[in-house]
């Protein structure tokens, strides 16, 4: 393992924490703190998730469906499970790309020292 793929890995890996850290910050405060009451599109509304609320009561009863199936812990346990193995897809597909990189880079050389040793044959034959 070379040195910038270890480096490339933290980078990832610090990205992904920082990207959790952002999205769990703009969750608090999309759910917990309260709109200016004098000025924004929230004003008249008492959080920021209220004309969403607003919205699904105007659905009616298909809303009922849609909250029921997903207060369903077996959904949520399936949705887990795709959301995983979609991230492990796009993970060994990412491997299977840098493996062949890699052995591209390792032809590239070989071909490199062919090339070297049949320009050397020819140069002593000339």
């Amino acid at each position: 393992e070379q040195w910038y793929q270890r480096r490339v890995a933290i980078t990832a890996g610090v990205f992904m924490c920082s990207l959790l850290v952002v999205f769990f910050l703009v969750g608090l405060i999309i759910f917990t703190f309260d709109p200016s009451d004098n000025c924004g599109p929230f004003q008249q509304h008492s959080s920021f998730i209220d004309p969403l609320n607003v919205m699904i009561d105007k659905t009616g009863s298909f809303k009922t469906l849609i909250l029921d199936n997903l207060k369903l812990t077996s959904l949520i346990v399936v949705l887990t499970v795709l959301t995983i193995i979609i991230i492990y897809y796009f993970y060994s597909l990412a491997e299977a790309r840098n493996l062949t990189i890699f052995s591209l880079r390792e032809q590239i050389k070989v071909e490199k020292r062919k090339k070297y040793r049949l320009r050397l044959c020819f140069d002593t034959t000339a």
